[in-house]
């Protein structure tokens, strides 16, 4: 069922002639791809991974602290904990870790 011209091929089943026209090739060398995720994809990685790290770090710490309260008459305008790295304060407590 081939036909002798390199152009026409029949649809298999039918009598139908189906025309390819040839175009000439074009490589994709000469075009510029736009900016792609893929290409940043290890900074991407990176920001996640660090933002993982402090967040689990932030959950065993909260998880892992002791819940302080100070009391000192008179209220002071400043309270300055000495040996602890951090001690953040919500309310009238401090959070410390042992």
């Amino acid at each position: 069922m081939k036909d002798t011209d390199k152009n026409r091929d029949h649809i298999s089943g039918s009598d139908e002639v189906l025309e390819i026209d040839p175009i000439p090739f074009r490589s994709g060398r000469g075009q510029k791809h736009p900016k792609s995720f893929i290409r940043y994809g290890w900074l991407i990685a990176a920001a996640a991974g660090i933002v993982s790290v402090l967040l689990l770090a932030s959950v065993w710490f909260v998880f892992t602290a002791k819940q302080v309260t100070l009391r000192i008459d008179p209220d002071l305008d400043r309270i300055i904990i000495m040996g602890v790295l951090i001690a953040p304060r919500f309310g009238a407590y401090y959070l410390l870790r042992p």
